[in-house]
């Protein structure tokens, strides 16, 4: 697999690794950063490479074909790539229901201009990638954000537009709830917010992506959203992703082959934090790990797969 940031010219990489590595099919793409035994790095000319000692069955697909990718998984365990600048693929997680699915939204800057894909013998964008392997013996997911409101009813909504919540239209309610004017919410404080989707015993994150003045509704990231559904509004803690991935963290061995995907959103650059959370991560695991900063994070919990934001996506085998 090879991951890279947007700033490098990615047909060129793609086939001097190639060309260095005898031909051999590479997996992966676009990236915001890396994490690695030798630290955390992101904003610059990062990639990460890594080397499997047998061949891993793949697939890679228009990014439209969600259905193909789906049906090719079946009951195996798949690390799932997709081009988030590309076709959406939002109701492809929804359908998804009993499939062992980890991934990310693969994105190559914080400025939301770069993505591609790695697909093999070519590179590509608007593609799902899928590689199968054996399902990870420990995972586990944090959050970056917490519940700051009571649980609130989508009175209408329909994918990633909720136009209404308790009876209010949805841009109101959530004013309403933040005792700010919209021109306030429309600045930074509406980086830190999300709705919360319930999730096993927690809450999954979406990022509130866009306002709407004139129809009063809200845009989300990531995330299905219907009408009659529970939510609520979470916003961002840079304390509680701490806690949260240190508490997960017990239940990892040390040096052991280890892969995060961690939200570039949980970086100290973007999240004001004093130290990287995914120095924690990689000082705790060691040697045997690797990881990328991506644009949404895949996870699967009891074969319910779920696209998020701000979230930490770590799996290991041994």
């Amino acid at each position: 697999m090879l991951f890279a940031s947007g700033f490098h010219q990615p047909q060129w990489l793609f086939s001097e690794v190639r060309r260095l590595l005898g031909d051999k099919p590479l997996f992966g793409g676009s990236c915001c950063g890396i994490i690695t035994p030798a630290g955390v790095d992101y904003g610059g000319f990062e990639a990460l490479l890594l080397l499997f000692d047998s061949p891993c069955d793949s697939l890679c697909l228009p990014q439209q074909d969600q259905q193909g990718l789906l049906n090719w998984i079946g009951n195996d365990h798949a690390l799932c790539f997709f081009d988030l600048l590309g076709s959406p693929v939002r109701d492809l997680f929804d359908s998804a229901r009993h499939q062992q699915l980890q991934g990310a939204a693969l994105l190559g800057d914080f400025g939301l201009r770069t993505s591609f894909m790695f697909c093999g013998d070519k590179v590509a964008n608007d593609c799902l990638l899928a590689i199968k392997l054996p399902a990870p013996t420990t995972m586990a997911v944090s959050h970056g954000a917490i519940p700051i409101s009571d649980p609130l009813t989508i009175t209408a909504g329909q994918g990633g537009l909720v136009q209404s919540l308790d009876g209010q239209p949805a841009l109101d309610c959530l004013l309403a709830l933040l005792g700010q004017d919209e021109a306030k919410l429309r600045g930074s404080l509406l980086h830190q917010l999300s709705l919360g989707q319930p999730w096993n015993n927690t809450y999954s994150s979406h990022m509130i992506a866009k306002l709407d003045s004139q129809s009063r509704s809200l845009h989300l990231g990531t995330g299905q959203f219907e009408t009659g559904q529970k939510v609520v509004l979470m916003s961002r803690s840079v304390d509680s992703t701490w806690q949260d991935t240190r508490m997960q963290l017990a239940a990892f061995g040390k040096d052991k082959p280890s892969f995060y995907i961690n939200c570039a959103g949980r970086t100290a650059a973007f999240s004001g934090a004093l130290q990287e959370e995914s120095e924690l991560v990689r000082q705790y695991l060691g040697r045997e790990m690797a990881g990328i900063f991506s644009g949404a994070e895949l996870a699967s919990l009891n074969g319910q797969p779920r696209l998020m934001n701000w979230t930490g996506v770590l799996m290991q085998w041994s």
